[in-house]
């Protein structure tokens, strides 16, 4: 018997005593809290950072550094998930936080960050990032423009 598909390994669990694979649900708190939203919301982050739009929507000049940023949008989006009374104990986001130092191809969130944190973050980054940019009078970078379909 196998978990999913017919895989040439038979999975372990089928000698377990009341194992059946229909029992095999999508944990959504793995699969996407832990695993695809950090990426996500580290990627996202790093193209606002890079483009300059993070230092926009914090009201930092252009020329501030990544990590000064980083804090500035960690303290908003901690007093955010305050006001609505959730729970973003996290440590101040740097781009070693968001595995942006040299070398890093890929932005992640860092492990540390538990799950439900994860979750508050994007929805922070999302709504956030979207609502500052769509009522804004100006247009900002051009990537930004496209990823918030502005036209």
């Amino acid at each position: 018997m196998t978990v999913f598909g017919d895989h040439p390994d038979p999975s372990p669990w089928g000698v377990v005593e009341g194992y059946h694979k229909s029992r095999c649900l999508w944990d959504v708190m793995h699969v996407l809290h832990i695993g695809v939203i950090g990426d996500v919301v580290a990627s996202c982050l790093a193209e606002l950072l890079k483009d300059g739009t993070l230092c926009q929507l914090m009201h930092l000049p252009p020329e501030a550094s990544p990590d000064l940023v980083l804090l500035r949008t960690t303290l908003a989006a901690q007093q955010w998930a305050k006001e609505r009374k959730l729970d973003l104990s996290i440590k101040p986001l740097t781009l070693a936080s968001l595995n942006l130092g040299d070398g890093c191809k890929y932005p992640e969130l860092d492990s540390q960050i538990k799950a439900a944190r994860t979750r508050v973050l994007f929805e922070f980054t999302t709504k956030t990032s979207w609502t500052r940019l769509l009522t804004q009078k100006q247009y900002f970078m051009p990537k930004s423009v496209h990823v918030c379909a502005f036209h």
